[in-house]
C-alpha cells in the first residue's frame, strides 16, 4: 500500500463506498451500541487506500464549538469480532484507517475498516464536523496483488473479490466497487 500512496500523481480523494458486505445490515442490530438512534452515516468501508481523520468537531445552530452532547454518539468502527467501538480522536491526533485499495494491495492481511457515524440521543440542533482526508493511488494505477499472495491465498472480503479483477487499473477497481454499492 505505501507504495502505491507513493507512486500517486495526485491529491484527489475517492468517495466512500456507502454500503458495507452486500447483505450486511447497515444501521446497527439488535444491542448494538447506538442502534436505536439517528446515524448520520451508515455502516460501510471506503475504497481509498487510507482514510486520515481529525477530531470531530460539534457545534450548535449559531456556530459555537459545543461538547459533545453525550457520550455515546459519534464514530465507530466494528472490530475484527464484527463488535462495534466507539472511536474518540483526541484534538491533537490523526486517526488513519485502512480502505478497499489497501484491503487489496496487501492481498487481505490489511481489511479495509468498517465504520458508521451515530447521531446524539436526542436531536439538539447541533451539528458534528471533522476532516477527512482519503489516500488513493493514481487513477491509472495497475491493482495487483502482492507477489507472495495468489487470488487462491488471498482473504479479501466479497466486495473487494467480486470487484477485482487482475491488473485493473485504480479507477475500474473504484467504479465496479461504486457500482455494486449503489
Amino acid at each position: 500500500p505505501a507504495a502505491l500512496l507513493r507512486r500517486s500523481r495526485t491529491k484527489q480523494m475517492a468517495p466512500s463506498a456507502g454500503r458495507e458486505e452486500q447483505g450486511e445490515e447497515q444501521t446497527g442490530g439488535e444491542g448494538e451500541e447506538g442502534a436505536d438512534r439517528g446515524m448520520y452515516c451508515s455502516w460501510h468501508t471506503d475504497i481509498s487506500s487510507m482514510t486520515g481523520l481529525t477530531a470531530a468537531m460539534w457545534q450548535s445552530d449559531d456556530g459555537r464549538e459545543v461538547a459533545p452532547p453525550d457520550t455515546v454518539c459519534g464514530l465507530y468502527i466494528k472490530s475484527r469480532a464484527r463488535e462495534p467501538v466507539r472511536v474518540d480522536i483526541p484534538p491533537s491526533a490523526i486517526a488513519f484507517q485502512i480502505g478497499k485499495t489497501a484491503e487489496l494491495a496487501s492481498g487481505g492481511l490489511l481489511c479495509a475498516t468498517p465504520h458508521a457515524v451515530f447521531g446524539p440521543e436526542e436531536e439538539a440542533g447541533l451539528a458534528r464536523s471533522t476532516f477527512a482526508v482519503f489516500m488513493q493511488p493514481s487513477w491509472d494505477e495497475r491493482m495487483v496483488l502482492p507477489r507472495a499472495r495468489t487470488s487462491a491465498h488471498a482473504r479479501l472480503s466479497p466486495s473487494v473479490e467480486s470487484a477485482w479483477r487482475p491488473g485493473m487499473e485504480f479507477s475500474a477497481f473504484m467504479r465496479a466497487l461504486l457500482e455494486r454499492s449503489y
